[in-house]
């Protein structure tokens, strides 16, 4: 794939993301973008302990986004692309809004190293390596003791 049709994937990837991740009923419409055996890997220290975080199927990271995702709004915008072969590295601003809400309550950087894999003709993401600026930018939606303890229950059922 040529670089401007890789950063037309990549932008219709993350708008989609941006819009159906943040809900349980629409998250399965992403399938489309990721290979049923996806693995995530993040390198973000974990409320749980782990490090680095490990999803090895799609289905776990779906369950990962849905617990995550009932705490705040993720918006994940591009700001670069990098290609080498099938693997594309994209640094991405992330940003935390309160759940339903336009108010950001955090703001970091990351990147994102996408290996692609083409299946019927389509680019598929196959795996994710996740990594992100300043990881207290990440604490910030848990601030109340009580969501982190919820959101690590939560995690463990994974």
């Amino acid at each position: 794939m040529d670089s401007q049709t890789i950063e037309t994937f990549f932008e219709q990837y993350y708008r989609d993301y941006n819009q159906l991740s943040q809900s349980e009923a629409t998250i399965d419409e992403l399938d489309t973008y990721w290979t049923s055996d996806l693995k995530v890997i993040s390198y973000t220290p974990g409320p749980d302990g782990k490090y680095p975080q490990i999803y090895s199927n799609r289905e776990q990271w779906k369950r990962f986004l849905n617990i995550l995702h009932s705490f705040f709004d993720e918006i994940l915008e591009p700001q670069d692309y990098i290609q080498a072969e099938s693997r594309i590295v994209v640094k991405v601003r992330i940003i935390n809004r309160q759940k339903g809400s336009s108010k950001v309550i955090g703001e970091t950087e990351g990147v994102g190293i996408y290996q692609l894999d083409y299946r019927e003709g389509k680019p598929q993401i196959s795996q994710i390596e996740i990594y992100f600026g300043d990881p207290r930018q990440l604490r910030k939606p848990f601030r109340s003791v009580g969501k982190l303890v919820k959101f690590v229950r939560m995690l463990r059922t994974l």
